[in-house]
């Protein structure tokens, strides 16, 4: 997908804080480590953006989602084929209202 999409957007829903109380990963650190991380793309940035849109519903998990990603981010800097946003929304909801949009913008530009 990497190589014939200008851009890849990655949406976890459910983003949760980041890190489990176990110590384990949670899925944003997972997704941004199989991208920054990965052999190929170290060789080869990939052709196009990816971008990451982590939504997490509860306020404490979002406050340490970010906190996550930015020690994280310290300790691996995103290369600039990356970005990410955490959305302290209801997953639902905004995934509806953005695809609303998203089609608003085609059927514009089709005109």
């Amino acid at each position: 997908m990497t190589q014939v999409n200008s851009q890849l957007l990655f949406i976890d829903g459910f983003a949760g804080p980041g890190r489990y109380e176990g110590g384990e990963d949670g899925s944003p650190i997972i997704a941004l480590k199989a991208a920054i991380l990965n052999r190929r793309f170290q060789q080869a940035p990939p052709k196009c953006e990816v971008q990451f849109v982590f939504i997490e519903e509860d306020p404490d998990r979002v406050e340490a989602l970010r906190g996550e990603l930015e020690a994280f981010i310290r300790r691996h800097p995103l290369p600039a084929w990356i970005s990410y946003d955490v959305e302290h929304e209801e997953f639902a909801p905004y995934l509806s209202a953005e695809l609303d949009r998203l089609a608003r913008d085609i059927w514009t530009r089709r005109r």
